[in-house]
């Protein structure tokens, strides 16, 4: 839902690169609407993560079915199953539009997302009633799901910490990445290449094993 003109909302997009921050223009992306033309806020976020953890109920009133509830939440495409994360999450696949995995025994549903300067993440734990909303108008951070492992190690009792060191370590890391893999992108490029066949030859139907 869109409220007034970008100048009037009381955020604004910011970038950052190295250690400079700047405020950058709203993309206007209604041309691909689903994909993050939907502006929302923390209230009315908490309200729709209510209604998931109480399984489509609102106020008392269903207003999605127990079935289509179960169907939601249930893996649907396995992705890299049983792989475990540095903090001990062990990934389960991918449900309707939801990430599911396994958190030191508790079951997480949860799904992020980012465009020009803003960064969100939902994150439910359905068996112990939790959620957490966290939105940030800084592009490319990972202050949000910083904050979720925090609060999900206090609200559980987790002899957690050092988060923070971990979360820094790998954001060090990945900007190191990204500018060996910028100046890769220059040095490896080999000049005067073409496709091995003209791209319409490409254009087909194809098939997986596993997926169809």
């Amino acid at each position: 839902r869109l409220r007034g003109s970008p100048a009037s909302r009381p955020f604004a997009p910011h970038l950052r690169r190295k250690e400079t921050v700047k405020r950058i223009p709203f993309r206007d992306i209604r041309a691909v609407g689903p994909a993050g033309s939907i502006h929302s806020s923390a209230r009315e976020m908490a309200h729709w993560v209510g209604l998931q953890l109480a399984r489509g109920v609102v106020d008392g009133k269903r207003l999605l079915g127990e079935a289509a509830m179960n169907e939601l939440h249930t893996v649907h495409m396995p992705i890299q199953g049983g792989r475990r994360s540095p903090e001990g999450v062990v990934s389960l696949g991918y449900a309707l539009g939801w990430l599911v995995d396994i958190d030191r025994g508790h079951r997480r549903v949860h799904h992020n997302g980012a465009i020009d300067g803003f960064v969100a993440t939902v994150t439910l734990l359905p068996d112990d009633g939790l959620g957490f909303v966290v939105l940030a108008n800084l592009d490319e951070t990972g202050l949000p799901d910083l904050v979720v492992r925090e609060l999900t190690d206090r609200l559980l009792g987790h002899d957690g910490g050092g988060h923070r060191d971990a979360f820094l370590a790998r954001m060090a890391e990945a900007e190191a990445a990204a500018e060996r893999a910028a100046a890769a992108a220059i040095t490896e490029r080999v000049a005067g290449t073409r496709p091995s066949r003209a791209l319409a030859d490409f254009a087909g139907e194809y098939r997986d094993a596993g997926y169809g």
